[in-house]
């Protein structure tokens, strides 16, 4: 919803100890989650292709990365890296502090009836 996209907005602005806040969401409706694995404190440890027992999450496909996050954007084109989840992957193997932000649904639109879908989310 807006207020969940703003309240983001403003954790991201006044976020000082992570390099990354990602948004993830318990609602599963995409062709190919990607499966984010927490710490008890919401902290990503892995982001990963299938499901396991002890993940709850997927990611929302929204990305706030402060300027040393960005930095691995070279990195990640040099690596020939072509997938977002493989940058996602990358910040964590590079120790970078990336930190899960719950959203109760977010639809990742990749099909033309995925835009019926969010828009019944907005009315």
């Amino acid at each position: 919803t807006e207020k969940e996209f703003s309240s983001y907005i403003r954790a991201f602005k006044e976020d000082n100890e992570n390099d990354a806040l990602m948004p993830v969401t318990d609602y599963i409706d995409d062709e190919k989650p990607l499966y984010v694995k927490t710490d008890s404190n919401l902290h990503i440890t892995g982001f990963l292709d299938e499901a396991t027992p002890d993940i709850r999450y997927v990611s929302g496909g929204i990305y706030g990365l402060n300027g040393q996050a960005l930095s691995l954007f070279r990195q990640a084109m040099t690596e020939g890296l072509s997938r977002m989840r493989n940058f996602q992957r990358l910040m964590i193997g590079s120790g970078l502090r990336v930190k899960a932000y719950p959203f109760s649904k977010i639809i990742d639109v990749d099909h033309e009836s995925d835009i019926w879908k969010a828009e019944d989310l907005l009315v």
